[in-house]
């Protein structure tokens, strides 16, 4: 049963013991990414992720890596744009060292000069690294045309110039305002005790915050809804291949149902080997190597979306054939069969996410952070199963509107045959 509470600190705990398992994995989640930095701080929050393993008051960065390794666990974290996590997977025995290296780092991280100048070269090769990859390089351009100069649009990562400013004081206030108690959801899954985490967590971070930031720590500034811009833009790149970018955005839902209709519509269409677009585009047409489906969910705005790729010379056929099964689905929605096949699929994975204890990490802050509540892996399931085909097509219909979708086509050449082709959404 999954466990929840606030403690005196101001940290959200959840817990989901499982008793089939000798692992655990714990989860530090904080509600602040790239979208909420002020314009003078692009880039902070990624930085301050790499920084955090740079070394502690207490530890350094070999030490922290030589503990979590000597008891075969891992560690990592990630930034995206409205969140940042740091985790740790491991033998259950080492809790207790999973949650003392975790709350060292979110408030003592030493900061030091001399770690900030050397870590400014590693994310600068990681944000060239990311240019460099053209379907990385060209969702940012569909990012951007789609919300412009939102800080939705922006690079969690930064660019390099904006990296290469970052100064250590104005990094550690960064750190102090952002990495407190109050800010912390912390999601724990494995062969754990609720109340032993409490404890320990109530130990260990002191109600006053990072380094000591009392009441001068603040949330992030208040978030801006985006407004989407209509764009169909061809663009020129060094590339072999022309990336495909075309997506919709529509007004969050407030209830679980809403979202799993989602997740069922997006597995038929694109999400997995049996599905439509794998199917019809690259087995039965050869026009690509990849072409899938993708979701997006933010706070105050969700995204439904389509990825493929392709030779220049098939480009234009395969944008074509995207358009076609767009008409198809709006015309012929999802069969019965089809999303019964769809649901098998999720819930069939959800057997292999019970086992994995970092997947049922991720999955309680995930529920928690997007509808406030977790359910039950068991009860996750039955909802799936309630999902119906009428349902599903009622959700393609709202999202299949002519004109609301932005389309972007990346490559080196066939731009203007691309533009030839027609796009009815």
């Amino acid at each position: 049963m999954i466990e929840q509470g606030t403690l005196a600190n101001g940290v959200t705990l959840l817990c989901e013991p499982v008793t089939t398992t000798a692992t655990c994995s714990i989860g530090f989640w904080y509600p602040s990414g790239s979208r909420d930095e002020r314009s003078h701080q692009r880039g902070y929050a990624h930085f301050l992720e790499h920084m955090l393993f740079k070394g502690t008051a207490q530890r350094s960065a070999l030490d922290i890596a030589l503990q979590v390794d000597r008891v075969g666990g891992s560690i990592n974290a990630f930034t995206d744009k409205e969140t940042t996590c740091f985790y740790c997977t491991l033998p259950a025995d080492h809790c207790e060292l999973a949650l003392d290296i975790l709350c060292d780092m979110v408030s003592a991280a030493a900061l030091a000069e001399e770690e900030i100048a050397k870590e400014k070269v590693v994310v600068s090769n990681e944000i060239r690294a990311a240019e460099d990859a053209p379907d990385e390089h060209g969702y940012q351009l569909f990012l951007e045309g789609l919300w412009r100069s939102h800080p939705l649009a922006a690079r969690v990562a930064g660019v390099v110039e904006e990296v290469e400013r970052i100064e250590a004081r104005a990094l550690a206030a960064f750190y102090r305002s952002r990495y407190h108690p109050r800010h912390l959801l912390v999601a724990a899954a494995g062969a754990l005790d609720y109340d032993r985490l409490a404890r320990a967590l109530s130990e260990r971070l002191a109600a006053d915050g990072a380094a000591g930031a009392g009441s001068a720590a603040h949330a992030a500034p208040p978030r801006e809804r985006p407004q989407r811009y209509a764009a169909r833009e061809y663009t020129s790149g060094h590339y072999q291949q022309v990336q495909v970018y075309l997506g919709t955005t529509f007004d969050p839902a407030a209830d679980i149902e809403t979202y799993l209709a989602l997740v069922v519509l997006s597995t038929a269409f694109g999400e997995s080997m049996s599905s439509r677009l794998f199917q019809h585009l690259r087995e039965d047409q050869g026009l690509c190597y990849a072409v899938e489906s993708f979701r997006s969910h933010f706070s105050d705005i969700w995204g439904w979306g389509i990825y493929a790729n392709a030779m220049p010379e098939l480009a234009p056929r395969l944008l074509e054939a995207v358009n076609q099964e767009l008409r198809r689905l709006a015309d012929e929605p999802l069969s019965a069969p089809e999303v019964d096949a769809a649901v098998s699929h999720v819930t069939g994975s959800m057997v292999f996410a019970k086992e994995d204890m970092e997947a049922r990490m991720k999955r309680l802050a995930g529920q928690y952070q997007m509808f406030g509540r977790v359910i039950e892996m068991d009860q996750s399931a039955l909802l799936l199963r309630a999902v119906t085909a009428r349902e599903v097509a009622g959700l393609s219909c709202r999202l299949l509107q002519p004109g609301r979708f932005n389309l972007l086509a990346y490559g080196t050449r066939n731009m203007d045959d691309m533009r030839r082709v027609p796009f009815d959404w």
